[in-house]
């Protein structure tokens, strides 16, 4: 009753909503009109998310947003909706820069634009980052639009206080002309100035004005900060009210005098609270200097076969070169600066050659006036770092799974599976591990660090803040166990860091207070030092380049993480040399990515039999080019054939024979069954297992050659397509393992008779290698001399139709061979083997070698030719001696009275039927006509009657 009550009442309520709604529609007919455009409104927004080629234009500036997300995985949403709006996402704008990210979450900064783009950062210290580039385009290889898309990931500073992500981004083209930048706070929990303890300044005049930036830049937005003066007894007073102070918190206070710099020299302390937290920072002012260098360190070393120099001054400077060992190549160049400061200066550039021997010396900046020495920097190549990459004795490591990575706490991998769905790729993935090592000839020791960075862009912000980072601990000294056997004068000086897996990063080598910087790129195979690779930036892994029409298997395309962008597309070539680009259903496609590859898994089905190869287009990060690779595919063009094909049954008398190969779904090779009746096909690895099923309206079995084969299954299985619904016979040849061996021709006839049949011819290729079927055997071959055809076949059969074998003529007398050439008088034909015309053979035992090599280094198949008078006995197999005429005869008399006994016995059956045809028959055992089969063979076998599953099998005379 209250379930009655419910539902009228339900009943009631929903039809006074519509007498409602159209009282309120006839009265307000603009809300109708309101409705319309609001649905169009979300409509054209929901277009606008899903195009990709929404950017800029080529003359306009990048756009750049930021967002934060609570999770690592939604980077992939975050990054579709980064430029739309969306009520789901925390979009803000770049002059929304007064908002202090306070959380260990990730962020993300995005930047799009029509152009390739790059990154600057400008901060106190590095950030913990990661870059991604995708790059979409209409076409691949003609396109009209382009869009590069470029994200940061900026992770929490942790702990250390070594890292900081405040400071300023600049997204902008690679001439520089076209940039936005957006300035974040990040306060993480840790510090609120974004500065070290103790940092120094020194005091400029300009205009006249002494000024001076007390470096404490803020983590936080809007910062209550105070500057203090402190004195040599240590305590703190406030500013003179001579001093005009200003605070930035992206800079710091400014701080502004007289004309007299030594008001601003001293010490400061800078005084934070934000949170119930103080911080508080010591800066020391040092008076002004009459000029500036770069680089800021007196022990230098070259770069890339180069030094570069510069000096500023108040003023006129130049370079002077002193204590050289050697004259080196250089270039000097004094220059003039619009500047109230520094108005001259003066730049020098070294070059080397990394062969040469020692090079040393220095190189000042002085005064022109008096030759008074500004800044002197020393140079020495012994100094030098020298630094490679070695793959470990156990070469290259298979690795069976992809890995993601998870940096969500100060940098840590964490590698899980590829599908987090629980549907793993077993796919074994190259990957090199080596050995980094360093030598200097000044020392038997280095010091050294790895700072690890995936591109370019990472790299290029790393390598601004390598004071940073400390060397590594890990590091030792010993000789190298890669070094000369015989060993070198330099193999006990190698510093070595075990690097692992590849991976792409800087190189921080120092001995002393010689720094040596490398930038280490990682490929697919190595680790280049100081140089960039442009082959093998892609590749595809395949599980088998032969494969048939309708095949579906697991490809993978690996390509470069340095200079490759993350974006991938699948294309097929096609016999007439046409690129056809598909697209992946999503539960087919994974994408992943480890410490130097991005990886795209694609389970692929092959369409058609004009596929020549797959390939994979990436593009390249900083252009619009795209590498590509092929992945070589050999279709074969039998028809697949599945339950709805009307291939899956016999149409008239000849019986059809399907092949099925070993399938497995968990490793990602999908066969599918094809029709290959009459047909020749080779088989490659992994196909270890196969099943040859024939049909046909009537039974069959299988022959291999001339022989039955008893393995195989018959019976009666319903067949059904769209055209028919019917049951048929089926007899199934299952082959496990197929071997060499196994290669032949395979026929499928009708019982007791010899036709109608259908046959295929199998080579069991395995894994390519050329090799005889017959291999390491002995086999004997009886020619009779009256025989009118004079040629006769030496069986050396291949396993591989390609292959290209060589017979060789054994002369045992004289213990040598003789290579015989094909020609008028010897053929071949790789599924019999050689056919040589007997006639030319003079000998009435010949012995002949069948081998893979020219000269007859590998031993193949050995063959005794025997010509001799009587009945041909040919294909003797094995180490059998020929039959004697005893034999012969002895083997006609047992047949003569085989036939006189069959005979006898046929004619006793007659006059017994003749009897039994006088008698009335008996009714109750005769039957009704029903109960007899509509199988009219009565020559079955009996081990077949149980294979008879239409009707009832009832054997009478």
């Amino acid at each position: 009753m209250r379930a009655e009550k419910y539902v009228s009442g339900w009943k009631r309520w929903s039809e006074w909503n519509k007498c409602q709604f159209r009282d309120m529609i006839s009265k307000c007919p603009t809300v109708l009109v309101l409705l319309v455009l609001c649905l169009s409104c979300i409509g054209s927004v929901n277009a606008k998310k899903e195009s990709p080629l929404d950017c800029p234009g080529l003359n306009e500036d990048p756009v750049i947003t930021a967002s934060k997300s609570s999770t690592l995985d939604k980077k992939a949403s975050l990054l579709n909706a980064a430029f739309t709006s969306s009520e789901s996402m925390e979009v803000e704008s770049a002059t929304s820069a007064d908002e202090t990210w306070d959380s260990f979450r990730p962020m993300f900064i995005f930047c799009k634009a029509s152009y390739p783009i790059t990154w600057d950062f400008s901060g106190s210290k590095p950030p913990d980052l990661s870059e991604e580039t995708h790059v979409h385009v209409d076409n691949v290889l003609n396109p009209t639009k382009r869009c590069f898309v470029s994200s940061l990931k900026l992770l929490a500073s942790g702990y250390t206080l070594k890292e900081s992500r405040t400071g300023n981004y600049t997204c902008k083209s690679f001439d520089g002309k076209r940039a936005v930048s957006i300035y974040r706070f990040a306060h993480d929990g840790t510090t609120i100035f974004n500065t070290r303890k103790t940092v120094e300044a020194t005091v400029l005049v300009k205009g006249g004005v002494s000024q001076v930036y007390i470096p404490c830049p803020a983590n936080v937005a809007k910062l209550n900060a105070t500057v203090l003066r402190m004195n040599e007894l240590g305590n703190l007073t406030e500013l003179s009210t001579d001093i005009m102070q200003k605070y930035d918190p992206k800079m710091g206070f400014l701080l502004r005098a007289g004309s007299e710099p030594s008001v601003l020299g001293g010490k400061y302390v800078c005084s934070g609270s934000y949170k119930n937290d103080t911080e508080v920072v010591e800066v020391t002012v040092s008076p002004p200097k009459g000029y500036i260098v770069s680089p800021s360190k007196n022990h230098l070393t070259f770069r890339n076969s180069k030094i570069s120099m510069q000096c500023k001054a108040t003023e006129p400077v130049e370079m002077k070169f002193t204590n050289q060992n050697v004259p080196v190549q250089h270039h000097v160049r004094e220059i003039t600066y619009k500047s109230d400061t520094f108005k001259y200066g003066a730049a020098a550039d070294i070059f080397t050659h990394p062969k040469q021997d020692q090079i040393k010396g220095d190189v000042s900046c002085v005064k022109k006036s008096n030759q008074e020495a500004l800044w002197t920097w020393h140079y020495d190549t012994d100094y030098g770092c020298q630094c490679n990459w070695t793959l470990k004795n156990d070469g290259i490591k298979a690795a069976r799974f992809y890995f993601l990575l998870d940096r969500t706490f100060r940098g840590t991998i964490r590698a899980y599976a590829l599908n987090t769905e629980g549907d793993g790729y077993f796919l074994n993935i190259p990957t090199p591990r080596g050995e980094l090592s360093c030598t200097s000839k000044a020392s038997p020791r280095v010091n050294m660090t790895f700072i690890p960075c995936e591109n370019p862009v990472e790299c290029q912000i790393k390598s601004g803040f390598l004071s940073w980072f400390d060397f590594d601990a890990r590091s030792y000294s010993a000789e190298s166990i890669f070094s000369d056997e015989e060993g070198g004068e330099d193999s006990h000086n190698v510093t070595t860091i075990s690097q692992g897996y590849i991976r792409s990063g800087i190189i921080k080598c120092g001995v002393g207070d010689y720094i040596t910087t490398k930038f280490a790129i990682a490929n697919l195979d190595t680790l280049y030092i100081d140089s960039v690779p442009t082959a093998n930036l892609v590749r595809i892994v395949g599980p088998e380049t032969n494969v048939f029409v309708g095949d579906k298997m697991l490809f993978t395309c690996m390509y470069e993480k340095f200079q490759i962008a993350r974006e991938a597309r699948w294309a097929f070539m096609y016999k007439n040399e046409t690129i056809d680009f598909f697209d992946v259903e999503k539960k087919d496609d994974r994408f992943s990515y480890d410490l130097e590859k991005y990886l795209r898994s694609s389970f692929i089905k092959i369409p058609s039999a004009d596929v020549t190869g797959l390939m994979c287009f990436a593009p390249v990060w900083n252009s619009t080019q795209w590498k590509n690779s092929t992945f070589a595919l050999n279709v074969s063009p039998t028809p697949p054939v599945d339950t709805e094909s009307p291939l899956n049954c016999p149409v008239d008398s000849n019986p059809i024979i399907i092949l099925q190969r070993n399938s497995s779904i968990s490793s990602r090779r999908l066969r599918v069954p094809h029709l290959v009746s009459n047909k020749t096909l080779s088989l490659y690895n992994p196909v270890d297992e196969i099943k040859l099923i024939c049909r046909a309206n009537y039974p069959v079995q299988w022959f291999r050659g001339a022989e039955k084969t008893n393995s195989s299954k018959i019976g009666k299985v319903p067949c059904n397509n769209v055209l028919s619904m019917k049951k048929v016979y089926e007899a199934v040849l299952h082959i496990d393992p197929l071997q060499k061996e196994g290669t032949g021709n395979y026929t499928c006839r009708k019982t007791f008779a010899n036709f109608p049949q259908a046959s295929v011819y199998i080579y069991a290729v395995g894994d390519g290698e050329a090799t005889f079927v017959n291999e390491g055997r002995h086999m004997q071959v009886i020619k009779n001399v009256r025989d009118y055809d004079t040629w006769v076949t030496l069986p050396c059969e291949v396993s591989n139709p390609q292959s290209k074998p060589y017979l060789f003529l054994d002369h045992e007398d004289s213990e040598r061979i003789h290579r015989l050439e094909l020609g008028s008088n010897l053929r071949y034909d790789p599924k019999m083997g050689f056919e040589i015309d007997s006639s030319t053979v003079s000998d009435p035992v010949t012995t002949f070698v069948c081998s893979m090599s020219e000269n007859a280094t590998s031993f193949g198949v050995l063959i005794t030719l025997h010509k001799q008078e009587g009945e041909l006995i040919a294909g003797a197999i094995g180490s059998q001696q020929p039959p004697s005429g005893g034999m012969l005869l002895a083997f006609t008399i047992f047949l003569l009275t085989l036939v006189i006994l069959l005979a006898v016995g046929l004619f006793v059956m007659y006059r017994k039927c003749q009897e039994a045809s006088v008698k009335p028959p008996d009714g109750h055992q005769m039957g009704t006509r029903d109960t007899f089969s509509s199988y009219d063979d009565v020559r079955i076998q009996h081990d077949d009657r149980e294979n008879i599953v239409d009707g009832n099998y009832n054997r009478f005379t």
